[in-house]
């Protein structure tokens, strides 16, 4: 059975890594300040408690300590869900740039304007290059072809020597195209 374990963790290093550290730094200060404030509370509540030995024990203390507890958990919960709201936030408006930059230069190679992008601000991402490359190889390779289709004379296709001379120049361009498209980069 070949290997079926996941070799790539991360689709965009730089913001993953970004918002993989602020999470960690967050939950990091979320707890060291919710057992900060749980040991000042519980402290305050069996002290409280010390001086009431003589008196009936009507079981307050487990209730307050509960209570406390439950009001560090609600916090917490609403702190991570508010921090997973900003990331999702984050996250969809950055796959939105470069899916918008995408769309935007495959519009254009599909109207043939294979030239060098104007009017987009430039993201870096790995699909961004590739697509670039990809256009790039589209390029050289339109301008190949239309060189060569440039060179095709009318008046050959009455000579007989023109036509083997128009045979040729075909025979050129399917080499061409063919030899363009085992070398392209696939997206």
């Amino acid at each position: 059975m070949p290997n079926q374990r996941r070799t790539r963790y991360f689709t965009d290093q730089k913001l993953q890594g970004s918002l993989f550290a602020t999470f960690l730094t967050l939950e990091i200060l979320l707890l060291s300040a919710s057992l900060i404030y749980l040991y000042l509370k519980y402290n305050q509540i069996i002290e409280a408690e010390l001086f009431k030995i003589h008196a009936a024990n009507n079981g307050l203390v487990v209730s307050e300590m509960l209570f406390e507890l439950s009001k560090v958990i609600g916090l917490l919960l609403l702190a991570n869900l508010v921090a997973l709201g900003i990331a999702h936030f984050t996250w969809n408006r950055y796959v939105a740039k470069i899916l918008n930059q995408f769309t935007t230069v495959l519009d254009s190679i599909g109207q043939l304007k294979l030239g060098p992008k104007s009017g987009i601000t430039p993201l870096s991402h790995e699909v961004l290059d590739t697509l670039e490359q990809w256009r790039g190889i589209e390029l050289r390779r339109s301008t190949s072809i239309r060189t060569i289709c440039h060179q095709i004379d009318e008046p050959l296709l009455d000579d007989p020597a023109g036509r083997k001379a128009l045979s040729e120049r075909l025979k050129e361009l399917r080499i061409h195209i063919s030899a363009d498209s085992k070398t392209q980069t696939p997206l």
